[in-house]
């Protein structure tokens, strides 16, 4: 039997897809990840067409990544098998943060050699400095 899914069901359901579309068999979604999730991996619930999957975000996930779901896309209209589901993950920056939550995020971007406790360098070569 085969499943349909109208966009009234996806906002029924709450779930955080952005968009899905069919390429042949396989579906393509977007999901939003936190920040700390992208940085110290997470395992996540990734909505399918039979339901929700946990799927493994690997640490130091970049913005844009896309994973692939075997075998979780649309079933072949003719023989036996089914297509892939590709999620593409999206980094939610955070709004509002506390004072506590700036300074700790200020720390951090010392430690990677970005901030220099004024304001935030370029990096690279337009970061270098004539001596």
């Amino acid at each position: 039997m085969r499943k349909t899914i109208t966009p009234g069901q996806i906002s029924q359901n709450n779930l955080n897809l952005i968009y899905q579309y069919i390429y042949q068999n396989d579906s393509v979604s977007q999901q939003d990840i936190s920040y700390a999730q992208a940085v110290l991996g997470a395992e996540i619930e990734v909505p399918t067409l039979d339901g929700n999957v946990k799927l493994t975000i690997p640490e130091g996930t970049q913005p844009g990544t896309t994973f692939r779901m075997r075998g979780k896309g649309i079933p072949y209209l003719r023989g036996s098998g089914r297509g892939d589901q590709f999620v593409t993950v999206n980094i939610k920056v955070p709004k509002g943060l506390t004072g506590s939550q700036k300074e700790l995020l200020r720390q951090f971007a010392a430690s990677m050699g970005e901030y220099d406790g004024g304001s935030f360098g370029l990096g690279g070569i337009f970061g270098k400095k004539k001596k």
